[in-house]
Formats: C-alpha cells, sequence, structure tokens
C-alpha cells in the first residue's frame, strides 16, 4: 500500500468521522429543542438520543484516531511543518475539548444543556478551521482559540434562548388547566 492509498484512506475515514460528529450534534441540538420544550422526555425519545449519541461517539472516535494517522504518518515522512501550524494545534484543542467534555456529559457531571451546546458549536469550529483555514488563510493559535471561545459563548447563549423559545411556545399551546374545586 503506497503512502497515497494510505493517505486516501485516512482522510476518507476521517471525513466520515466529520461528517458523523457534525450531523449528529446538530441533529441532536435540534432534538433537544424539540423534545425539551416540554421539560420531560418519554422513553422513546430517550431511545432515539442514545442511538445518535452512538453516531456522535464512532464520529468522535474515527475523528481522533484518523487525526492521530495523519500525525503519525507525517512524523514518519518527515514533514516537521504540520506542527508549526497554528490550524493544526487549534483544531486539536477543540478535539481534545470534544473528548473532554464527551467523558463530562457521561459521567452526568456537564450539565445537558451546556455540554451538547458545546459539542455542536465544537464540532462546527472544528469542521469550520478544516474547511477555510487549512491551507489558506494563516491566523494565530490565540486568534482561532478565542474566536472559539467566543463562538461557544455565542452559541450557547443562542441556543439558549432557542430552548427557552421552544418552552414558550409549547406551554402556550398546552396551557395548564385550572384545579378542579370540589
Amino acid at each position: 500500500m503506497s503512502i497515497y492509498d494510505i493517505k486516501l484512506v485516512l482522510l476518507t475515514l476521517h471525513l466520515v468521522g466529520v461528517v458523523l460528529g457534525v450531523g449528529a450534534a446538530t441533529f441532536i441540538e435540534v432534538f433537544l429543542n424539540k423534545l425539551l420544550a416540554d421539560k420531560k422526555m418519554d422513553d422513546s425519545e430517550k431511545g432515539v438520543m442514545k442511538v445518535t449519541y452512538i453516531v456522535l461517539r464512532t464520529g468522535l472516535v474515527l475523528s481522533v484516531l484518523t487525526g492521530i494517522g495523519f500525525i503519525v504518518l507525517e512524523y514518519v515522512q518527515g514533514r516537521a511543518s504540520l506542527f508549526n501550524d497554528p490550524v493544526f494545534w487549534a483544531k486539536n484543542s477543540i478535539i481534545v475539548i470534544l473528548v473532554v467534555n464527551a467523558v463530562l456529559l457521561h459521567l452526568h457531571i456537564m450539565k445537558l444543556r451546556w455540554g451538547s451546546a458545546l459539542s455542536f458549536v465544537s464540532w462546527w469550529s472544528a469542521f469550520l478551521l478544516g474547511v477555510f483555514l487549512t491551507n489558506g488563510r494563516q491566523f494565530g493559535y490565540v486568534e482561532i482559540m478565542l474566536a472559539y471561545g467566543l463562538a461557544v459563548a455565542l452559541g450557547a447563549l443562542v441556543l439558549e434562548w432557542i430552548r427557552s423559545y421552544a418552552q414558550r411556545r409549547y406551554a402556550r399551546s398546552h396551557p395548564v388547566p385550572p384545579p378542579s374545586t370540589p
């Protein structure tokens, strides 16, 4: 198998991981807004979320493993320039944040509302860094991470506003009847 073939396999699996991760993170946010409008989740809804989390974790594992594969390949080929690229370090920092967030969510240390928002923004940030800043315009690591931090904060606020709106809309369409008097 040639280096080209190895890179092609790594790239294909990496893109599959990213598609699964970004897609599942997006679906989770959309679905959570729908599910949590009534502030409860029944067993069938939990089942759908469980499957979606499996897809998300599969994407994360594929992305991490293929990312490590790319690093090893670059190192073996003697290409140290990758290790001087601030986009490379920013994407890897975001992936580390995704992994830590996933562990904290799994252990129920991170609240679902904030952990899902962090996951959503992180997946999209890593994706957009890969699309727009790889082999293109360069920004410093600090600039990228500051922009990421701002995106996380804004994303969390916007997602919280969407959730509140969905809950208010649900409450208006499902009024609570007054208690009956004997």
